[in-house]
């Protein structure tokens, strides 16, 4: 089965926002250090006296966000999959009973830097695939957190249906799904192989 990822930087390419090849391992390290403190913090066993001064701003801004949402992890780098559409993903996180959206499930995914627009693709397809594994009809909010130095800002995606046509597009990219991709795309100014 093909990663959520790779589907995306299939259809979109790889983002530009790197700049050259040591900018862009130094910015993926940095996510992937940021993302393990913040499961190790949802899971009760990070050590908050020995992180690394470069990550250290970010992952307290998590903590600033989980304290301010509240709510239960029900989902933490948890794997999905849909067998319908034939991929595969980790959603960073799945919060039930948060103060912002108290009657939906908030299906989180954890950013570094600010999310490109294609994120709201990768969050339909972490929902898509959520709801098929879990079985569930609990409604569900998907919203990507910016974690800065200085805090964080939140990205809510809310149309759904115009993404879930853009996602089973990528899944399938027939000539006429990639008409529907880059008119997707057009709203947002995507930049990538369209």
């Amino acid at each position: 089965m093909k990663r959520v990822t790779t589907i995306l930087r299939d259809v979109f390419g790889e983002p530009s926002v790197f700049g050259d090849a040591e900018d862009k391992a130094f910015w993926m390290e940095r996510g992937t250090a940021v993302h393990k403190a913040t499961e190790l913090y949802d899971k009760g066993t990070l050590n908050v006296c020995g992180l690394d001064y470069r990550i250290k701003p970010r992952v307290l801004s998590w903590m600033k966000f989980r304290n301010e949402v509240g709510g239960k992890i029900i989902g933490n780098e948890t794997e999905v999959v849909n067998k319908h559409l034939g991929y595969v993903g980790h959603l960073d996180r799945m919060i039930r009973g948060s103060r912002m959206w108290p009657n939906h499930d908030l299906l989180v995914d954890i950013k570094c830097g600010k999310p490109w627009p294609i994120c709201a693709l990768q969050l339909m397809a972490y929902k898509l695939a959520w709801l098929e594994t879990k079985r569930t009809r609990k409604k569900i909010k998907r919203v990507a957190v910016h974690l800065s130095d200085e805090g964080y800002q939140l990205y809510p995606f809310e149309d759904d249906q115009r993404d879930a046509v853009g996602w089973y597009a990528c899944c399938n990219p027939t000539e006429i799904n990639k008409q529907i991709i880059g008119k997707w795309a057009l709203q947002f100014g995507t930049y990538g192989k369209v």
